[in-house]
């Protein structure tokens, strides 16, 4: 049985990853992660892509409300960040 990725490749992703994402760890509540893999599988998503997609509509509306209040917040996020 041979394995799919080699050791250099795995390496070229992992620093490929470092420089290109931030990494967030989060703790849910006990029951949680199996409710968010089920929708995100439901809409078609990544259980990462999913969050971030929420993650980014937050930071929009929050962004879209202090713009309204007369400041901006800056924040940009990567839209191609999906898996």
């Amino acid at each position: 049985m041979s394995n799919k990725n080699s050791e250099a490749r795995i390496a070229a992703n992992n620093r490929y990853n470092a420089k290109t994402y931030d990494r967030i760890n989060i703790a849910i509540p006990k029951g949680k992660k199996d409710e968010i893999k089920a929708i995100a599988e439901k809409n078609g998503e990544s259980v990462n892509g999913f969050i971030v997609r929420l993650i980014e509509a937050e930071l929009e509306r929050l962004s879209g409300e202090r713009g309204n209040a007369g400041g901006g917040s800056g924040i940009s996020t990567p839209s191609d960040l999906q898996d």
